[in-house]
């Protein structure tokens, strides 16, 4: 029992050594009625089931920040009221976004660590 103990605290500290929290901020312009952001993945290409890892209200001028634990590089998804942006986030990120609502796909631009791979993310898909 003490050693199933052992080998349970060890797996908890490893996976908090890998976790690192991801930091996203923004300011949505235009929004109107959407009121709400959140990030979400999928937890393996077999199961395919959406995971939510944050979400959050955007307030009456247009703010929102979140923090959450993530513990790889991968894929994610941004969604901000009906319109949706392709992530790739790396622990220990902290992104801030801009955006004009009303053209959301044209506007979308990121800053700060990971912003340049999420630019070109965004970029790609136009």
């Amino acid at each position: 029992m003490k050693t199933l103990a052992l080998v349970f605290i060890q797996l908890s500290f490893a996976f908090t050594c890998i976790s690192q929290i991801v930091f996203i901020s923004g300011e949505v312009k235009n929004l109107g009625e959407n009121k709400e952001v959140s990030v979400f993945y999928y937890n393996n290409p077999i199961e395919w089931v959406q995971e939510t890892a944050e979400k959050v209200s955007i307030d009456s001028k247009g703010n929102f920040s979140m923090r959450f634990l993530w513990n790889k590089a991968m894929h994610a998804d941004l969604l901000i009221g009906d319109e949706h942006s392709d992530l790739f986030l790396i622990p220990g990120d902290s992104i801030h976004l801009l955006v004009n609502y009303k053209n959301f796909d044209s506007t979308i631009n990121y800053s700060g660590k990971g912003g340049e791979d999420n630019n070109y993310m965004a970029a790609e898909l136009l």
